[in-house]
Parts: C-alpha cells; structure tokens; sequence
C-alpha cells in the first residue's frame, strides 16, 4: 500500500522518523512519531543531498510503501540498528502539500537548532578514500592549532615544496609541510582530494543552514565519522595560504565551496552582511531556484539587515574560535573576533527572538517575484540600494540582460568579487540616502535618483584570471610577448603611452630607459595617468572581501610593472648596474619582489575575473561588468556606494545613438535605462561627484 500523509495537528508539529532494529524484513522499515516542537524529545537530523530524483528505493513507514532516493536510503541505513529518532526534510515533510511545506521550511531553523546533533551524510565511501582524508585533515588542523595556541605566526608557504614556515613568540623559525598527498599527489592521491572535493554535498545551498546551524556535527563518510569544526578549519587554511597550490591543481573553486559551507552560518565573518551570505551561495545548487533565498532566511542577518555578532549556536563553533579567528584574511574581522572571544568566554546567551526575516517562505509565488520581493524589502528596510551591486549578467551575451535588470538573480553565478557590498571602503555616492520615487503596484521598474556622469568609449575583451601572470623570461622576445598578451601592458601601449586624459593631471616624468632604448616609451611611468591606471586593476583593493589594509599598493604595482617592463624580480638593468648586494642578499631581494609582483597579479586576477577595462569619454579609468558595451554610462545613484554602468533603452521613434551623439544632445529625462552592474572607477569612488551637488534626476531602471 502506498503511503498516504496525515496532515499535522499545529503549526509547530514536526515529523520525526522511528527505527524498528527487531524488524529484518527487506525494505527499511520505521514509522513516524508526531511532536511539538518546543517540546520534542532528543532527535538527530540529517543533512544529506537528495540525490538522483530517478533513482529511487523503496522504505517501508508504518507498513506502507514510499519511495526515496537511494543516497536518503542509504543515509537511513546508518542509523537502522539504533534507538535514534531522525529527522529529514524529504520524509518528514509532505511535499507534495504547499501549505504545510511553507510552514516547515519556515521552521527549520529551530529544527536543525535543536537537534541533539545533525549528521552530515557526505554519501559512500566507494573508493575507501576517507580514512587517508581525515588523516590529512587531523594533522594540518592539529599543527596549526598547535602553533597558534603558542602565539606563533604564519610565515610563507612554498608551493613547489610544500613547506610551511612559521615564526614562535621567541622569534625562532620552524618548518611544517603539507602532506604530500596534496603538494605532489600521484594519480592516486589526487582523484582520493577530487573525489572529496568535488562530493554533491559541498554543492546544496541547503547545507549551508543545516550544518551551519547545528548544536554538534558529525561527519559520516561511508564508514567513517568525524567532527565537523575540524573539516572547516582545513579549507580555511588551504584557502588561506595555499591558493596557489590548488590553483595548480585546478581545485580552487571545489575548496571556496568548503570554505562557504563552513563560514555561511558561523561567527567567523562578523563583518558580512545578508547580501554577502547569498551572493557567496550563488555558487551553490538548488532544484527549486526559491530556495536560493528561501534556504538563507533563517540567518541573523536576514533579520538583522546589516552586519552582526549574533550567533544562535555559538558553544557549537567555541573549540574552532582561537584558530579560524587567526585564518581569518581581514585583519579587521581577527580584531572583532578576538573581542568576541574575550568577552563570550565570561557569559553569552543567544537571543530569545530576532526580529522577522525579510520574507516569508511561500512556494505560491515564482522565482522572479521571490527575487523582485528581496530586492524590495532590502531597499526599504536597509534604506540603501547596495543590493543593485550584487546584479551580474552574462558577460559574454551582453544583448541579453536579465529582466527586470536591477534585481539580482540569485541562481546566476558570475565568479566576480562585490565592490559595492557595506564593508567595502567606497563611498561613490558620499553617504547620501536613496531617493526613491514610488511605482504603481505590479510594475517591475525602481526609480531612483542619480546622476549620468559619462559614457563609455573604449573597453577591453573580457579578463581573465590566467591572462594577469607573467613567466619568467629567458630573453628580451619573452619579455615583449607580455605587451602582447597582458592587458595592462597592451592597454598601456595602445592606448595611454602617449596620452595624459583630463582626469589625471600630469606630474613631473620619470625616464624609464635602458641601453638599448626599448622601454623609452613608457617614459609617463611617474604621472598621475600610471598611479590611476594601475590602480584601477586592482580596484583600489577595497573590495570589502579581503583585507586592503594589508595591500601595499605602491610597493606590489612597481614590482608588477619592473616585472612586466623588465622581466625582472624587481630590479632593472640599469639598477643592477649601480648597485651591489651579495648573491645571498640579492636572492633573498629577488624572492621578496616575486611575492610583491605576485600579490598584485593575485589582487588584479581577483578583482578582474569576468570583467572588463574601460577609459570614459571624460578620460576616466574604470572595471566593470564584462556585459558592459561602446556607450553605454557611467552613472552615480544615490544610496550606493559604487558607481554603475547603465544602458539606455532606444525607442524606434527616437534618433539612433550615434546621430544624438554627433549632435551632442542631451539625454530625454524620460529615457529608461537598463542596469548592467557595478564598476570601480578612478576618482569617482569617494563622493567626487556628488559632493556639493544637487541631484535632481530620476532614473528609471528597468
């Protein structure tokens, strides 16, 4: 017989599955108890990906049939000989019933809080791969925490050797190394880390609240069980000094995912905001695209608006405190943390109540209106429209933006950094308030007040993380290829060599020659041109996600550019030849540049990726979303701390662009326009234009 649900008696009723271990019938065979919440018994629950919907197993519950899929069943499985009750969402919710499913997604928050525990089903161990993994995991996590529960500090980390170096508080050095299995894996070694780098389970948005939210966490890995802070105290310190390492084994992406699911919900990242949890889980999979939103209600700052130190489980994550707060990249965050920590360890009682979210989850209503709904409430209650800057389109269909173009889609992943977000440093629009002119109900437009400020005449193709790096030359024909196929030099060469734009005045030059005059061209290297343009590569470097105080800007850009013009480490040849350093000395000056040089290829990969370089009408230098065209504007809204590229929409009625162009008309105050993103652009970053002004035009974003 088919199962059949029987509908829950309160809004507070859960369903909570029962195992009979006497019963050695074929199907797994349980029944469901029903319980209040605020009063249920001690249970566990499951945190699983649901697997493939195709393939499914049947259970028995009650003595009824119902069908799951075999990764759920095989979750199940694990717990089929113990007194465990178990909660898990594909069972213990009815599907199928839209009412009841609004209120228990609505309630899972409180479900996964009070759970005794919540088991993380990663899925079978197939490849018996687990046990050397959390060996792996054990002795880098226990080593760090070692070293700095000693109060010793990270040093460098050499990825062709795989040592790390350390400095204790008595100044004396010492060297780790990463297991081998990871700096130099052989086939072996490197499918057991892709296996379990790539597991489904690191990929569900759902995951994030469940673990995220969790009293205790337990690994289950086929076989094998391990404690959850451990797991996340791994990808932090990979991620935090071996990027590059996992960038040559192509992993970095599958490792960010393991961060994200470790930090989403955890008091590690004081400083983020909502707008910085769901843009991070944008690269993560949901079936129903709702739940791309519906999934990240319950975290505080879905209550909160902005950033907090509110943590509903904070005894969960106490024994990883001292060591993530040392991973940690923003020097600011380690600060919060180590307040945190101090005052916690005296008392700490989690809030009874927050205020509501900035929606309900209702699975009536279609992913766009989920999305309009969220861009909405966030502009009103957060009184900003910092959530514009999380827009992103294709890149490389820039014809086809999404409709409506200001509400971000949060099931589109562009894996570009968020200039715009609260804890960046930029003011674009000098702090001032959004003005906001209210449109019928059901319209689909949001009217806000800003200024057109120049279009866009030149841009670059879009960039690329790999196309920042530099080899290391054996010859002077090595070295001109980097004019060739490095965008800031080529940019340089063909468009700035011989130009000083009106927005960066001149200051006195600098001749950058050698013996051989091939670099007298770039004899502007000291005016204020060079410092905006190298600048803008690297956005500043105040991209609100990492730490900019630590970036030394002038430092990291004249390695860049002695190694781009030079091929050098950080020494021209004129230079070689007035100076005079010991071998020893020398190679230790030459190892430091290469890691300055290298800083800056990073910031500008980071920053970069998926976008595109432009130069304004008015001289301007500016990045910005490689969806970005020839004519399109740079625009200030006020309400926002980053400028926005915007596009206007042409009606055939009107001249074409190019005729109003060449008869330098201005633009009708009833054009709409579509935005297209966010961008960084020298000189404009700091209220510059709108500092003493009076806005009074209202664009209309479609």
């Amino acid at each position: 017989m088919e199962f059949r649900y029987k509908p829950l008696p309160t809004p507070t009723s859960i369903r909570l599955l029962k195992f009979d271990p006497d019963n050695y019938v074929e199907l797994l065979p349980c029944s469901f108890i029903v319980v209040d919440i605020t009063a249920a018994p001690e249970y566990i629950a499951l945190s699983y990906v649901w697997g493939d919907a195709t393939n499914r197993i049947p259970i028995s519950i009650g003595g009824q049939i119902i069908q799951v899929t075999r990764n759920l069943r095989d979750a199940l499985q694990k717990f089929r000989n113990t007194p465990a009750l178990l909660w898990a969402d594909a069972l213990c919710i009815n599907q199928q019933d839209m009412s009841e499913k609004n209120v228990q997604v609505n309630m899972m928050s409180n479900i996964y809080l009070k759970a005794a525990c919540v088991a993380v089903w990663l899925g079978p161990d197939e490849h018996g791969d687990a046990d050397d993994i959390f060996e792996d995991i054990k002795a880098i996590v226990d080593f760090t925490t070692l070293v700095i529960e000693a109060h010793g500090q990270f040093g460098h980390f050499d990825e062709n050797t795989g040592d790390l170096y350390w400095q204790l508080e008595n100044k004396k050095d010492i060297v780790s190394a990463l297991p081998a299995a990871i700096v130099r894996p052989d086939d072996e070694d490197k499918g057991r880390l892709e296996r379990f780098l790539r597991l489904p389970y690191w990929s569900r948005t759902w995951v994030l609240q469940e673990v995220g939210l969790a009293s205790e966490a337990v690994v289950l890995w086929g076989d094998q069980a391990f404690q959850w802070n451990p797991v996340g105290l791994f990808a932090m310190f990979l991620h935090l000094h071996c990027k590059a390492l996992f960038i040559r084994l192509g992993l970095l992406a599958e490792l960010e995912k393991l961060v994200h699911v470790y930090l989403a919900f955890s008091p590690f990242r004081p400083m983020s905001t909502f707008l910085h949890i769901i843009n991070n889980s944008r690269r993560f999979k949901a079936t129903d695209q709702r739940d791309k939103v519906f999934a990240l209600l319950s975290h505080s700052t879905a209550h909160t608006i902005s950033m907090t130190t509110v943590s509903l489980n904070w005894h969960a994550y106490r024994p990883a405190a001292i060591t993530a707060a040392r991973l940690t990249p923003s020097i600011r965050e380690q600060v919060i943390l180590k307040d945190l920590l101090e005052t916690r360890e005296k008392s700490y009682t989690p809030p009874k109540e927050l205020p509501p979210p900035f929606l309900q989850a209702d699975y009536s209503k279609t992913t766009d209106e989920v999305y309009l709904a969220l861009a909405m409430n966030h502009i009103k209650r957060a009184e900003s429209l910092e959530i514009l800057a999380a827009v992103q389109h294709n890149p490389t269909a820039p014809e086809e933006l999404f409709s409506p173009s200001w509400v971000p889609r949060w099931d589109y992943f562009v894996d570009t950094p968020i200039l715009g977000f609260y804890m960046s440093d930029n003011i674009a629009s000098a702090n001032k308030k959004p003005i906001i002119t209210p449109v019928p109900p059901g319209a689909k437009s949001l009217i806000v007040r800003g200024l057109l400020l120049t279009r866009i005449t030149f841009h670059t193709d879009i960039l690329e993380p790999s196309c920042f790096d530099l080899a290391a030359p054996s010859n002077t024909a090595d070295i001109l290829t980097f004019w060739k196929q490095n965008p800031i030099a080529e940019t340089w060469v063909k468009r700035l060599a011989d130009l000083d734009p009106e927005s960066y005045p001149v200051l006195p030059t600098l001749s950058c020659s050698s013996d051989t005059g091939l670099y007298v061209m770039f004899d502007r290297r000291a005016t204020n041109v060079y410092d905006a343009f190298m600048r803008t590569w690297v956005a500043g470097f105040h991209t609100g996600e990492q730490d900019g105080d630590s970036f030394m800007l002038e430092r990291y850009t004249k390695a860049y550019w002695e190694r781009l013009t030079w091929g050098s480490v950080g020494f021209s040849a004129s230079t070689l030849s007035q100076i005079r350093l010991s071998p020893g000395k020398q190679r230790a000056q030459e190892l430091n540049n290469q890691r300055d040089w290298q800083r800056y290829r990073d910031v500008a990969a980071y920053v970069c990726n998926k976008r595109k370089f432009f130069i304004t009408k008015k001289g301007f230098f500016g990045i910005g979303p490689g969806a970005l065209k020839q004519g399109d504007f740079v625009a200030v809204l006020l309400g926002a701390d980053v400028p926005f590229v915007i596009r206007e929409v042409f009606h055939e009625r009107e001249m074409n662009l190019e005729e109003r162009m060449r008869l330098n008309q201005p633009v009708p105050m009833d054009s709409k326009f579509q935005l297209v993103g966010e961008c960084y652009v020298q000189g404009l970053m700091g209220g510059q234009a709108t500092n003493g002004v009076e806005i009074t035009r209202d664009i209309t974003l479609i």
